[in-house]
């Protein structure tokens, strides 16, 4: 298997290396938007502030197969579904300020569409997505202070005398004081290695009816689902259907053993050879300098694992270790440690060994913001813009883009926990 070395960024012999890439990694929903002007100015219409849509009311397609997107590498149904429903809601905010503001340019509308779909779709991030993902109460509420803060309502006009760090809690980051702690713009090399979720995947996909909550006939395995194929499932398909499989049916889980088979010979379009991704993700965290397991867990100041049998209380998991480890625990990587470490805290779906590197970038990514922090008011976002993002949940997002699904959005109390199917 032959692929590219990562390129590193020539800052001089004297700092660590750093890598860059191609798309912006910062919460600017550049992925639905483009990280360059040549590629923003293609997917936008030119009219009223919105993105460019099919007839249909989908992303257009291009000659590649793909859709005609932000950033369409890597290319697989859920990612279509995304990309759709976040085009959507732009222009859903767009129609709104055009009727708030009946003099507002194409400009005028568009920035301020793209400010407030893109701080809603952090807000579902932090306070929705990273709760569902790591279901804890004492998790749930922390992320709610990272957005809100803990202080009551009738509480939050009084004056501001407190460190950044106390306020932070108090009042909540957005809104707040950015913080770069000494270095702008740049997440962690080992952020990226926690993100690494390849067996969140499904092995297939089966499409079900929104009407009777019933499978169809349509199912797709991961080679039918990636790339080209993305459009036989949402195009295939209702995408009211689409959308709601994905709400109902459960994600894999992120544990040692359930790496998809079909990812470890993925057969990329343009690629010289079938690469095996599971490898790759190892790689690059050896090519990139991540710490391995225990010594991620020593520079974290967590205990580090004297043996195998430390990492997971699961026999057969330890066996696995052995196996290509042998009984050196210094060697074990850390993608590897992460997905066989057990117990783990209550309702996480990953390890606390990564939670470590996630939590802290949970943070940074709204202090470091500019528009999350000191921009994040009336004057940029407008009041109506703010109210907005206030009263909407992904829930809301989904109801007001797929209105079929309004009612089966809204049987659970996070749209990233499986809905209820009747039975």
């Amino acid at each position: 298997m032959t692929l590219r070395r990562t390129v590193k960024e020539t800052w001089g012999t004297s700092r660590p290396a750093t890598y860059t890439n191609i798309n912006t990694h910062w919460w600017d929903l550049s992925q639905v938007y483009g990280s360059d002007e040549a590629v923003h100015t293609t997917l936008r219409s030119g009219v009223d502030g919105k993105m460019i849509v099919a007839a249909d009311g989908l992303l257009p397609v291009g000659p590649d197969g793909l859709d005609v997107t932000g950033f369409n590498d890597n290319w697989w149904a859920g990612l279509s579904l995304m990309h759709n429903i976040w085009t959507k809601e732009h222009n859903l905010v767009c129609d709104m300020f055009k009727k708030s503001n009946p003099t507002w340019i194409d400009q005028e509308i568009f920035d301020h569409a793209r400010l407030v779909t893109t701080a809603l779709n952090a807000k579902i991030h932090t306070v929705e997505w990273t709760p569902a993902l790591l279901a804890d109460d004492i998790l749930q509420t922390a992320m709610d202070a990272n957005w809100y803060g803990i202080a009551p309502a009738w509480l939050r006009n009084i004056p501001d005398i407190f460190s950044q760090q106390i306020a932070e809690v108090w009042y909540g980051i957005v809104g707040g004081q950015p913080d770069f702690s000494g270095v702008a713009f740049a997440h962690s090399e080992e952020f990226v290695s926690v993100y690494r979720m390849h067996s969140l995947l499904r092995d297939n996909i089966t499409i079900r009816s929104h009407v009777d909550g019933q499978y169809t006939a349509n199912s797709y395995n991961i080679s039918e689902y990636t790339f080209r194929g993305a459009q036989s499932v949402i195009r295939g398909n209702k995408f009211s259907d689409v959308v709601y499989t994905f709400g109902t049916d459960n994600p894999g889980a992120l544990i040692l053993g359930n790496y998809p088979a079909e990812m470890m010979s993925l057969n990329k379009p343009g690629a010289p050879y079938i690469l095996d991704m599971a490898a790759v993700d190892v790689l690059r965290d050896r090519e990139r300098g991540v710490p391995r397991y225990n010594k991620f867990r020593r520079l974290f100041s967590l205990i580090p694992a004297q043996t195998m049998d430390d990492i997971s209380d699961d026999p057969a998991s330890v066996a696995a270790l052995r196996a290509i480890y042998g009984d050196d625990v210094e060697s074990v990587d850390l993608l590897t440690g992460g997905l066989a470490e057990s117990p783990r805290a209550t309702g996480f779906a990953f390890s606390n060994t990564q939670f470590q590197a996630f939590i802290l970038a949970a943070s940074r990514r709204l202090m470091t913001d500019r528009f999350f922090t000191t921009d994040y008011t009336a004057e940029f976002y407008t009041q109506e813009g703010l109210d907005y993002i206030s009263n909407s949940d992904f829930r809301a997002v989904i109801g007001r883009n797929v209105p079929e699904l309004n009612a089966s959005v809204y049987t659970v109390d996070n749209a990233f926990k499986p809905w209820v199917v009747p039975s």
